[in-house]
């Protein structure tokens, strides 16, 4: 069972990954599923569609949504759902509304990206390096590889601050050579999701090719399949521009519209948008090994009523319809085969990447497949290629984002195969020996490890990717698991590997309860991995230290405040002169500043937009700026503290509190820097 997620941490998580959608296994076998009737009849698949949207749009505060299927190289099943635009009641249409894919998108790079390696201009096992006039710095005995960079393993660290935004004025180049982040782990250890290294690929496709990345792509994939609905653009094309959908926030009970959200400097990790059925001939093309195919049939639009609102359904694709997406052999069969096969996985026991492809594999099915966000827009594309079938859908409002990131998936799949997640439900009656051994072991925190390091935001990274392991002491074998997402609960399936009491997502641990667990891996999330919190201090600590500080700072002030209630009503003590007025006056300076930082630095970040696209920088900016005028504050304060030990300055409490100050202002700056709030680290 889920609980909800924080919805500012849920819209933090979506915008800064794109990322792709969740949930999915196939850890520990169960029967064969059977074929369901939808699978080869348009009509059951519709039904089936259709009361799962339902349950979304009503439930949940959609505009609207679309939704493809594909089978056997024929478009199966299209249907939009809810509205494109609110105020103007224009509903989806399957065929030609477009949505913004988010990290979709990373799959047209990554099917450049193997165009250009089977044409022998790109090795994915090269240093990249050898492609690129930014230089990505060496650390480890081994370099980055394109392929490293397909399975989202080159070992970086994340970015939160400006993953959207604007072109800004020194291009691309300047921007990936001013934003290179660090290397944390050696390449092809862990998966930890990075926009930077699609677009960087993104660049690799520009310099090797000749052509600016959306030159390339519009060329070799989107023409080549007939996708005329679908534009890595932006702003939008002319052409095109009447028929993009709208974002939304569900806002004092109604659909507020919101900007078009401006991906271009990371483009090629997360700009593109497409209608459902553009999305279509793309999967057909890797569903066909590439050799040519067509899917036609009705464009299967939503219906409206009277006034125009639309109705949610569609109709099933027609074989005599007029909407067609032809697969022309984008990629050559074997290159398909290796693209969805597994290249990386962090454990056996879980699901992996291929290449550039999300392993999700599922009700005993093979499944690949990657989802994507944006603030607003939620998509998820998923390729079941042994039964060749593949189904895209995307939301358009903020609410969308568990449908989209994989909520959808599940619940189509649990339709078709209804008896896979029955047997997935049922668990041991007790866990294996050794319960409480292992269960002392795993308990505390983990982090995930794609969350920044370097930056002024590595503490809002760390509160986002915080994951807490707590073991049930009525309950052996059962876990909880607090994070983003919300809370877990899972059971112990064998040592080392749980389950979701829903029967869905699996956790596998490595270590043992001896020398201590060290990893998390989950099997619908394989782009990431989570590390054990290690080192003298926990951020449990660390956060106490900076309680503590703030008390002592509150303080001062509340002192000042008394010493001149005394001096007014009693006219004692006598008023501060010299240096000891200043130093005093330092303190609560000093006080004063560091309870306003934080105030200021929330301020500064607590608009989702202006942060991940950046346009907030000169405010936060200014907000670091306090802590570098701490510094000489601080410094004012060990001398005041100094010589008020040595010259008796002020009264015993005095002394004392001001010494108390001293150290706290000290305690208070270690932990700054610790979190990288000293400099303009952005």
């Amino acid at each position: 069972m889920r609980s909800e997620p924080s919805f500012l941490a849920m819209l933090v998580f979506l915008a800064v990954t794109l990322i792709a959608g969740t949930t999915a296994s196939t850890l520990a076998k169960t029967p064969q599923p059977q074929s369901h009737p939808a699978l080869s009849d348009p009509e059951i698949m519709q039904t089936v569609v259709d009361e799962i949207m339902a349950g979304f749009m009503d439930s949940l505060n959609i505009a609207g949504a679309t939704v493809a299927v594909v089978c056997d190289g024929q478009l199966f099943f299209s249907g939009g759902y809810g509205l494109a635009d609110v105020r103007r009641r224009v509903p989806v249409d399957p065929e030609r509304t477009l949505f913004r894919i988010g990290s979709v998108t990373k799959l047209f790079t990554w099917t450049a990206v193997m165009q250009l390696r089977d044409a022998g201009k790109l090795d994915l096992d090269a240093d990249i390096n050898e492609y690129l006039d930014v230089t990505i710095q060496e650390r480890f005995d081994q370099p980055i590889t394109l392929r490293h960079l397909m399975t989202h393993t080159p070992g970086f660290e994340d970015r939160l601050f400006g993953v959207f935004g604007a072109m800004p004025r020194g291009g691309r180049t300047d921007w990936l050579a001013r934003n290179v982040p660090a290397r944390m782990w050696p390449p092809g250890e862990y998966a930890a999701y990075s926009n930077y290294g699609t677009t960087l690929a993104g660049y690799i496709v520009e310099r090797v090719s000749g052509m600016p990345w959306e030159d390339y792509v519009e060329r070799n994939i989107l023409e080549p399949l007939g996708m005329e609905y679908a534009t890595v653009r932006q702003p939008m094309p002319d052409r095109l521009e009447a028929y993009i959908s709208n974002g939304y926030k569900w806002q004092d009970e109604a659909f507020r519209r919101q900007e078009f959200e401006r991906i271009e400097i990371q483009t090629a990790a997360g700009g593109m948008s497409a209608s459902a059925e553009a999305m279509a001939a793309f999967m057909i093309a890797f569903l066909t090994d590439g050799t040519s195919a067509s899917a036609s049939g009705d464009s299967g639009t939503a219906g409206t009523d009277e006034s125009g609102t639309a109705v949610p359904g569609a109709t099933a694709a027609d074989a005599t319809g007029s909407a067609t997406a032809t697969a022309s052999g984008i990629l050559p069969p074997e290159t398909i085969r290796e693209m969805l096969t597994t290249s990386f996985s962090p454990d056996p026991r879980t699901n992996g990447m291929g290449l550039g492809f999300m392993q999700i594999d599922s009700h005993e099915q093979r499944i690949f497949g990657h989802g994507g966000s944006t603030l607003l827009f939620h998509s998820d594309l998923v390729l079941l290629p042994e039964k060749r079938i593949g189904f895209f859908v995307s939301f358009n409002s903020e609410d969308g984002a568990l449908p989209g990131m994989g909520d959808f998936r599940m619940a189509l799949l649990d339709r078709l195969y209804p008896e896979w997640i029955t047997e997935r439900t049922r668990f041991p009656e007790g866990p294996a020996p050794g319960w409480d051994e292992r269960a002392a072991a795993l308990e505390g925190n983990y982090l995930l490890m794609r969350r920044p390091f370097t930056t002024f935001d590595k503490l809002l990274g760390v509160g986002i990717n915080l994951i807490r392991l707590k073991t049930q002491p009525d309950r052996p074998g059962a876990l909880t698991m607090d994070w983003l997402l919300g809370t877990d609960q899972l059971m112990e399936i064998e040592p080392g590997l749980f389950r979701d009491v829903d029967g869905h997502r699996e956790m596998v641990l490595r270590g043992d309860p001896q020398q201590g667990y060290s990893h998390i891996f989950f099997s619908d999330l394989p782009m990431f991995a989570a590390e054990r919190e290690t080192g003298p201090l926990t951020i449990t600590h660390r956060i106490i230290f900076l309680a503590i500080c703030y008390a002592i700072f509150l303080t001062v002030p509340f002192a000042v405040f008394i010493r001149y209630l005394m001096q007014v009503f009693f006219g004692k003590p006598e008023p501060l002169r010299g240096a000891e007025l200043w130093y005093r006056r330092a303190g609560l300076a000093f006080a004063l500043l560091s309870v306003a930082f934080p105030v200021l630095l929330l301020m500064a970040i607590s608009d989702q937009t202006t942060y991940i696209e950046a346009t907030s920088k000169t405010m936060i900016r200014f907000v670091l700026l306090i802590p570098m005028v701490s510094l000489p504050l601080a410094a004012v304060l060990i001398h005041g503290s100094v010589r008020a030990l040595q010259n008796r300055l002020w009264n015993l409490s005095g002394r004392f509190h001001y010494l108390l100050v001293t150290l706290a202002a000290v305690l208070f700056l270690s932990q700054l820097w610790y979190w990288n709030l000293i400099g303009w680290k952005l």
